[in-house]
């Protein structure tokens, strides 16, 4: 299903969409890496696809959880962007290393951005690093001036609905005013069914 709704915005040039959308992805298998090349090169970003072939073999290690591999291959990339950095810290957060990733990425330069904060936060619900994500959020915010939006807020919502803290994502969705109603509840709703 992901794979056709990138396929969709890309066939639409609606390009930045589908990065974020790509970023989120749960899983990437070959036929999303072929279709998100494939519709960059076709709107015109021919290097934003070569830049991120490399960034292909780092990912396809993701299901392994292969760390250090991932860690090896990402080391020798010549050019890392913010679309490698967003995947690592992905995978860091999945593996509970976010902190020393996030450094790491300031030392070199690069400020996190909203997509990158999808998936630090995306990281941190499905590892059940609740602490660790209310602190990026917060500090993201604060320190980056990052404004959160609707993807932010469902992340916050989804985080602490997987770790069952329900009150706690009822009392987000009623206190943040990027959360929409229906979209918050429904996030929340859907964790209830896991409970």
């Amino acid at each position: 299903m992901y794979n056709a709704i990138l396929m969709g915005f890309l066939r639409c040039g609606v390009v930045e969409e589908a990065n974020k959308l790509f970023a989120c992805m749960p899983e990437k298998d070959q036929i999303s890496w072929t279709t998100m090349n494939t519709g960059l090169m076709q709107n015109g970003r021919d290097k934003e696809a070569l830049d991120s072939c490399p960034v292909h073999s780092l990912i396809c290690t993701q299901n392994r959880r292969d760390i250090k591999t991932e860690e090896t291959v990402f080391r020798k990339m010549p050019n890392k962007n913010i679309v490698s950095w967003t995947a690592m810290l992905v995978d860091y957060g999945q593996n509970g290393y976010s902190e020393e990733a996030v450094r790491e990425m300031l030392v070199c330069g690069l400020q996190p951005d909203g997509v990158t904060l999808v998936g630090v936060l995306s990281a941190c619900s499905r590892a059940g690093f609740v602490e660790k994500g209310r602190h990026y959020f917060a500090s993201v915010v604060d320190k980056y001036r990052i404004k959160p939006v609707l993807d932010h807020c469902t992340c916050m919502i989804d985080l602490y609905s997987r770790a069952g803290q329900l009150e706690e994502s009822k009392n987000f969705i009623l206190q943040t005013p990027c959360c929409p109603d229906t979209i918050g509840w429904s996030t929340l709703l859907s964790s209830c069914r896991n409970c």
